[in-house]
């Protein structure tokens, strides 16, 4: 018989869990047991580009939480932000290409303009970003004592930042956001309203990663009607296939015509 961690650990969406698990991992390694010393996780540009090469520092600035309670509240808004943004997500193999992209895009803000060296609230405050892009705006959220329209979540999350931590963390929060909002231009707002191409492409085998061979190559499939037969491929999960088979449709004929 399977124990309620087990099942929680089996239905919990992937890429979140092992995120939230690795953050806490880190965090309390750091902070609880002292095995890390938190000054070799932030991120400082001269240690990775200057040997010996601590290129960890380009991905452990985002998992290690505040400290103390942070450990535990942090990654709880952790994952629950994450899996909400993911389940959003038809294929996991798109949700961890949207969290490469992101991480990505704060770092380099970061590194270029903000100048921070800790990018878990950042990257916390980007899954709750595209969270409330994908939601209706009648979907209420708990935070703390409050509950809102989940439309602003990652304002008030940057709100909490400048009373609790100052203006500087709310920049690196805004980083997330900036990082979200792009990925959402890109992926939907300029290829369907701008006439434009998405090059955020996630690759076969990162689908493959999660969904197998048989997923992220679909086989050929068969449609007979009557007499005659056609072979295609199926439509990848999350594709506009209603959108293509309208598209495909002529104008139609009044009945009696």
């Amino acid at each position: 018989m399977s124990s309620p961690l087990s099942e929680f650990l089996q239905q919990a969406p992937p890429i979140s869990r092992t995120i939230a698990g690795l953050t806490l991992v880190t965090s309390v390694l750091t902070w609880v047991f002292g095995v890390i010393q938190p000054i070799t996780l932030i991120y400082y540009y001269p240690l990775i580009t200057r040997y010996p090469y601590q290129l960890w520092r380009l991905v452990s600035p985002f998992f290690l939480t505040s400290p103390k309670m942070g450990i535990v509240m942090d990654t709880f808004f952790l994952y629950r932000d994450a899996s909400e943004a993911e389940k959003r997500f038809v294929r996991t193999g798109d949700f961890l290409i949207f969290t490469v992209f992101v991480g990505a895009i704060i770092l380099l803000l970061n590194h270029f303009i903000v100048g921070g060296a800790l990018f878990l609230q950042a990257l916390n405050v980007a899954f709750a970003y595209y969270w409330s892009a994908k939601e209706p705006a009648a979907t209420n959220v708990n935070f703390f004592i409050a509950s809102f329209s989940v439309r602003y979540l990652p304002y008030v999350m940057l709100l909490m930042m400048a009373i609790t931590k100052g203006p500087q963390a709310v920049y690196v929060g805004a980083t997330g956001v900036i990082a979200a909002h792009a990925y959402i231009f890109l992926t939907h707002v300029y290829p369907r309203y701008g006439r434009g191409t998405n090059i955020i492409i996630t690759p076969n085998w990162v689908h493959g990663l999660f969904e197998g061979s048989r997923r992220a190559a679909p086989a050929p499939i068969r449609v007979s009607s009557g007499s005659s037969t056609t072979t295609g491929r199926a439509a990848p999960a999350g594709s506009d296939s209603a959108g293509g088979i309208w598209r495909q449709r002529g104008t139609g004929q009044r009945l009696g015509s």
